[in-house]
This record gives structure tokens, C-alpha cells and sequence, in this order.
């Protein structure tokens, strides 16, 4: 199976969460990253009228020249930390949700990886509403990365979450979730000669139903699928079951076993109805920071 995440598409505002998405970017080697696309859009803003003594081109120049040069010296810094290759894409003007989702899609990456916050259409793109359009155009998963605060350097224990409902028809979805677990830690093993721990968190938010899951099947299915890809060569593995709000369950499970990654199904239901990945990885990110993949 494949492995991993080898090209990504990294968009980048030039504010201090994006400088501090490059210096831990290296950490995605891990993930098997060895081909980043660096990506600026221009916002589409208001601008005075020319008559007011304001030059438009001139304004649109000056953005190019200067987005041009720290764009060079992202690229500098992601060679020097050793990137097989670095590539900056064509700069444009218009919607960051719609061109992002259009740029990796045109480069056929494999992932996008995104900062937290930052100091305009950044900001605006993972706390906002664009985020509701980034992860619902976007074919492609998406790495969230909190870069206000420490992150994890080496991925030694992956945490995925899935939300289980009696009654609920699950191998498709139990099956994306151990193929997107898989072919990261099988990344991870390449990376750093190192096999990471895999931590399955099964959450039923039906305190009166939870029962009626039926557990052994769950487990079974589980190893059976990861038996497949893996081969289970010493990958030590845990299936969880908790019950309960899946926000509140999810950030415990993270911070009880220490997890370096968060991959996060897309299909968690809130109070009985579904949860937009970008709400929901908005509660999580309040109270973790460690990265959120959430996969398609």
C-alpha cells in the first residue's frame, strides 16, 4: 500500500504562524513529505479609487514583488533542511478556500497542510468560514497544524477517531480510517526506523445504546484490516471504546496517551447531528496542539 504523504501543498499568509509552519515542516519528512508546493493568494480586497491618488497596479506589483521574495526565502529555508524538492506555484487573486482546493487538486498532492491562525485570509481560513469550504471542496486530507504552540517533532504515538451509532452499517468507514493510519505509520517506521504505537478511539455519543455495539466484531475488523496492510510487524495496537460528547472524548484520549498526531474521521456526529470537520477540529484546537489530519 502506499505510504505516507510524499507531495503536499502548503499555503502560506507570511504571517508568524506561517514562518513557524516552515521551521516545523521538517517534521513531515515523517509522514513521508518529501515534495512541498508553497502557495500564496492575494486577498481580493477594496481599493481606494484611483482619482484618490492611489495606484492600483502599483499596490498589485509591489504584493507580487514582496510575496515573490519571502516565498524565495521559504524555499531556501525548506532546501537547506534538507526537502527533496521545493516548489513555488503561480501567485494568485480571489478566494483562498476555492484555489486551494483547485491547487492541490491541479498538483495531485497528496495532502494540504495549513497553520492554526494568522494574520489575515489565514486567520479567517482555519477559525472562520473558509474552513467550512476548504475541507468541503478540497478533495485531498487535510493537516491542520496549531503553530502557536509547541508541536511534536517525532510522531511516536497516532491517535484516530471514529464515531460509532448502534446500528450503523461501519466497514467503509472503520476501513478509510486503518487505511489513513496505516499508511502513516508505515511512513513513520521509513522515517525514523521507529514503529509508532496506534491508538483507535471508537466513540458512542448514545449513552442508552451503547451497549448494543458490537465490540468484539469492532476489534476484530480492525486487526484483520491492519493485519492486511501492515502486516502487523510489531505494531502494537489499542482499540478504545468511550462513551460520550465526541469533542470531549477525543481531547481526552489525546492528552491521556500523549499523542504526536490526531487522525480524525470526517464523519463525527455532534449532538445527533453531523459536525463539519472544520467545527469540530475548531473545539478540538481550543484545547490541543497537537496536528489534526482530517482525511476524506
Amino acid at each position: 500500500m502506499k505510504k505516507g504523504f510524499p507531495e503536499a501543498l502548503v499555503p502560506v499568509d507570511f504571517s508568524e504562524t506561517s514562518d513557524r509552519l516552515i521551521e516545523w515542516l521538517p517534521t513531515t519528512k515523517q509522514l513521508g513529505v518529501s515534495k512541498v508546493y508553497l502557495f500564496h493568494v492575494i486577498e481580493e480586497v477594496k481599493f481606494e479609487h484611483p482619482a484618490a491618488g492611489y495606484m492600483i497596479d502599483e499596490h498589485i506589483k509591489q504584493e507580487l514583488k514582496e510575496a515573490a521574495e519571502k516565498l524565495g526565502k521559504y524555499k531556501q529555508d525548506l532546501e537547506e533542511r534538507k526537502f527533496a524538492t521545493v516548489e513555488i506555484c503561480d501567485i494568485y487573486a480571489g478566494d483562498p478556500a476555492h484555489l486551494i482546493a483547485k491547487a492541490a487538486d491541479q498538483f495531485k498532492v497528496d495532502l494540504i497542510i495549513m497553520g492554526s491562525s494568522g494574520k489575515g485570509w489565514f486567520k479567517e481560513l482555519i477559525v472562520g468560514s473558509t474552513t467550512r469550504k476548504v475541507l468541503r471542496l478540497a478533495s485531498k486530507p487535510v493537516l491542520i497544524v496549531e503553530s502557536n504552540e509547541p508541536m511534536p517533532t517525532k510522531l511516536e504515538t497516532i491517535l484516530g477517531a471514529i464515531e460509532v451509532r448502534a446500528g450503523e452499517e461501519l466497514d467503509l468507514e472503520i476501513g478509510k480510517l486503518v487505511d489513513y493510519m496505516a499508511r502513516t505509520a508505515l511512513a513513520v517506521e521509513e522515517a525514523t526506523n521507529t514503529v509508532p504505537e496506534l491508538i483507535f478511539l471508537v466513540i458512542n455519543p448514545e449513552r442508552q445504546k451503547a451497549g448494543t455495539v458490537d465490540r468484539k466484531m469492532l476489534r476484530r475488523n480492525i486487526a484483520k484490516l491492519l493485519n492486511e496492510k501492515i502486516g502487523m510487524n510489531g505494531f502494537e495496537h489499542e482499540v478504545l471504546f468511550w462513551v460520550g460528547s465526541p469533542v470531549d472524548e477525543i481531547v481526552n484520549a489525546v492528552l491521556a496517551f500523549s499523542a504526536d498526531l490526531l487522525i480524525l474521521s470526517p464523519h463525527i456526529k455532534g449532538e445527533g447531528k453531523l459536525l463539519h470537520p472544520g467545527s469540530l477540529a475548531k473545539e478540538l484546537m481550543k484545547h490541543l496542539s497537537v496536528p489534526i489530519l482530517v482525511y476524506k
